[in-house]
């Protein structure tokens, strides 16, 4: 009877434990699979970071380089272009390291973000070994225009492929990776069509294929431009109306429409790029905040993932050890009822003995009468009780 009992209290207790360690587990397993995703994001976004940094610089170099191999006085934009391949090399190194950490991570979506783009990587990698030779000949003056233009432009391109592919990711918190590509597309059309006038002005020449050729740019940046103002939300939408200035944007409207007319000479070169410099800056800004406040986003939802797992954790061993704690209590319980009945069952085999007894209260008054009490007195029990000895 005691077994049976302690069977019975311990499935209605542990039945509803079962289904509370179930859900917790299961929601334990969904905030881990969160909290891994997050870390997997946050690594994702900030190699993505370090790309276009990459990127920002080598369009700068590939800009400076096509027109030092046309400049008459070299002395001027020599310093600016050493100093720009030191910033280029610098974020080499970022680059790097982060596709480095991407390709050692163990998480699976890195793994399989690495693997969709070694190929494209590695083959970015083979042309920076070119990088110092190239350097070289643009210095030596050992080396064309279309040349320049055609390597940097590989490495750019597959850059912004890989930063596309990167991105996939991103639409699971409500963030369209497109945005950035189509920036990153924007920006590159706008650092050639800033190589091409730099280096048209710089050797005072006006070929009406290269003429045709920036036009092309042009009409390609305003493409990119009205497909991502159709796309972002609100949230992207405020930061380029915040970062994008209408001055910038105006003043290089009036040197293209300048350029265009044949008014500028190799004395606008300089002014030149560094106006379309500033909008190309203010284009790699937006792109940076975009990123940013995406890893930020992530790193929310790490914090909340984390938060939620530990304090699950928390609550689920509480309620273990709260449902331990009850189970010691009722076996405690358990055990004090089997031992009262068995003494009751010994009180009674005491009672229904051969002597005759009474039980009665503080007060003599009598509760309780035996058999023998009652085949040696005569009294049945119902003429006793209530009567005092």
């Amino acid at each position: 009877m005691n077994k049976t009992f302690k069977l019975k209290i311990f499935i209605i207790f542990i039945l509803p434990t079962i289904a509370i360690g179930y859900f917790s587990y299961y929601f334990i397993s969904m905030k881990y699979k969160e909290l891994n995703d997050s870390i997997a994001y946050i690594l994702t976004a900030k190699s993505i970071k370090s790309i276009s940094l990459y990127i920002h610089n080598i369009q700068i170099e590939r800009g400076l380089s096509s027109g030092y191999i046309e400049a008459k006085d070299r002395e001027m934009y020599l310093d600016k272009l050493k100093k720009q391949q030191i910033k280029t090399d610098k974020a080499y190194e970022s680059f790097y390291n982060s596709i480095d950490n991407l390709s050692k991570s163990s998480n699976k979506i890195n793994v399989i973000l690495y693997y969709k783009n070694k190929e494209r990587i590695k083959s970015v990698l083979e042309e920076l070994h070119k990088l110092t030779s190239i350097r070289e000949r643009v210095l030596g003056l050992d080396i064309g225009f279309d040349t320049i233009i055609s390597y940097y432009t590989k490495i750019t391109t597959n850059l912004i492929d890989t930063i596309n592919s990167l991105s996939a990711p991103f639409l699971n918190f409500n963030f369209n990776p497109i945005d950035i590509y189509r920036l990153e597309k924007l920006k590159d059309n706008a650092g050639l069509e800033r190589a091409y006038i730099f280096n048209h002005l710089l050797s005072d020449k006006f070929d009406n294929d290269e003429i045709l050729k920036i036009k092309k740019l042009i009409i390609t940046q305003e493409n990119y431009k009205k497909e991502f103002l159709t796309t972002p939300s609100i949230e992207v939408l405020n930061l380029y109306n915040k970062i994008i200035s209408v001055e910038i944007e105006n003043n290089l409207k009036l040197y293209r429409k300048r350029f265009f007319d044949n008014k500028l000479t190799s004395k606008d070169a300089y002014e030149w790029f560094k106006t379309s410099s500033d909008r190309i800056d203010e284009l790699e800004k937006l792109l940076l905040k975009i990123i940013q406040e995406y890893i930020a986003d992530v790193q929310n939802v790490h914090k909340r993932a984390f938060n939620a797992l530990i304090t699950t954790l928390i609550l689920w061993i509480l309620v273990i050890a709260a449902f331990g704690f009850l189970l010691y209590i009722l076996n405690r319980f358990v055990n004090n009822e089997a031992r009262m009945l068995e003494d009751l069952r010994i009180a009674s085999y005491a009672f229904d003995a051969h002597e005759a007894m009474t039980i009665t209260d503080p007060n003599g008054t009598i509760l309780k009468v035996n058999k023998a009490f009652t085949k040696i007195t005569g009294y049945e029990e119902s003429e006793v009780v209530g009567q005092n000895p």
